[in-house]
């Protein structure tokens, strides 16, 4: 089996290593998919199936919770499938495909360049959702979006963090605080990878619920 890099594998998913996976770079596997390279239990004598093939799945790919790929089936690049879907035929790049089994819903949309004015309103939209969630860790900070620049500032106690989305960096202060939104931005499938573990802050009212004050 081979992995590439910024790949996700969620809870209980099952890789079926009959045969050979190959998965490429930021490939995302949501909780309980299942890749299968062997399939067979009654007898090929009898008449009955059996498929024995590998799977290969491109860069930058979503098989969300509960999917399914068969054996000797191809993913491309650039792809999104539906959740809880059946792959049991190839996919080609670039297309979101979905459905038992699943099929191409559009194809050639991915990768789509944004105007600047796109991310602005993107981006701008994601800040102004990350607010509730400031106020249940009690962070009293300011987050704006400077356009020209493609650069997130926030800042809190007269300390400054900046998230660059034209290069995918982090520079100034870093603190658990800077983290959590840089979490919450992964959530949204905007990831700054450092060399530090995505980490989210636990609201207290959850502390208490989760009795891990």
């Amino acid at each position: 089996m081979t992995i590439g890099n910024g790949c996700f594998v969620g809870k209980s998913t099952l890789l079926n290593t009959s045969d050979e996976i190959i998965i490429g770079d930021n490939v995302g596997l949501g909780d309980e998919v299942q890749i299968w390279t062997h399939g067979a239990y009654l007898s090929q004598i009898d008449g009955f199936p059996a498929d024995f093939g590998p799977v290969k799945i491109g860069s930058d790919v979503w098989l969300p919770s509960r999917c399914i790929v068969l054996p000797n089936v191809n993913i491309g690049s650039n792809v999104v499938i539906g959740i809880n879907s059946l792959v049991n035929k190839n996919i080609p790049s670039g297309c979101l495909a979905g459905g038992i089994p699943c099929k191409v819903i559009k194809k050639d949309i991915f990768p789509k360049h944004l105007s600047k004015e796109e991310i602005k309103v993107l981006i701008e939209k994601i800040i102004k959702s990350y607010g509730p969630l400031m106020d249940d860790i009690n962070l009293k900070g300011n987050i704006k979006f400077i356009s020209d620049e493609q650069k997130i500032i926030f800042t809190r106690d007269d300390k400054e963090t900046v998230y660059d989305i034209s290069k995918m960096v982090i520079t100034g202060f870093i603190d658990e605080y800077s983290e959590d939104f840089r979490d919450f931005l992964r959530r949204n499938g905007i990831k700054f990878f450092t060399n530090r573990k995505f980490s989210s802050i636990v609201p207290p009212m959850f502390k208490e619920l989760m009795d891990l004050k």
